[in-house]
C-alpha cells in the first residue's frame, strides 16, 4: 500500500511517495554517517584531535579509543533514525508522518555539514 506523503511539498511530492522520500533520506543519512567516521578516523591519524568533548568523554568512560567509540555512537544513531523512519513508515497519522519526515531531513543536513567540515579540515592539511 503506498500512501501519499501528507504534507504539500513540490520537493516530496515530485519523489512520488513517502516510503521512497523516506529511503532516500536514510540512505544519504547512513553515507553522511560513515563518511563522518571515515574522515574522523582519517584526521585522528594524521595526528588531529577529536573536539565533540561528549564523545572524548564517552571514549575515556568505555576504555576505547575516539574511533570505537564514534562507531558505537554511529551504530545508535543509524538505529534510531531507521526507528524513527519505520515509526513514520507505519504510522498512519499524518502528525508523526511529518514529525519522522522532518527530523529524519534535519540530521540528514547536521550530519552532511558535519562532514563536510571534516571533509575541510582533511585537504586544508
Amino acid at each position: 500500500m503506498h500512501l501519499k506523503f501528507p504534507v504539500n511539498s513540490r520537493i516530496v511530492n515530485s519523489l512520488g511517495h513517502y516510503e521512497v522520500a523516506i529511503s532516500i533520506l536514510l540512505g544519504y543519512f547512513v553515507f553522511f554517517n560513515v563518511m563522518d567516521l571515515l574522515s574522523t578516523a582519517l584526521a585522528l591519524g594524521r595526528g588531529l584531535a577529536e573536539s565533540n568533548g561528549a564523545l572524548v568523554g564517552l571514549a575515556q568512560f568505555l576504555g576505547v579509543n575516539i574511533v570505537v567509540a564514534m562507531g558505537l555512537t554511529k551504530i545508535g544513531f543509524i538505529s534510531g533514525a531507521c526507528l524513527l523512519g519505520i515509526f513514520g513508515l507505519k504510522s498512519k497519522n499524518g502528525w508523526v508522518r511529518n514529525l519522522a519526515f522532518w527530523s529524519i531531513l534535519a540530521f540528514v543536513v547536521l550530519f552532511s555539514l558535519v562532514s563536510y567540515s571534516n571533509l575541510l579540515v582533511l585537504l586544508r592539511d
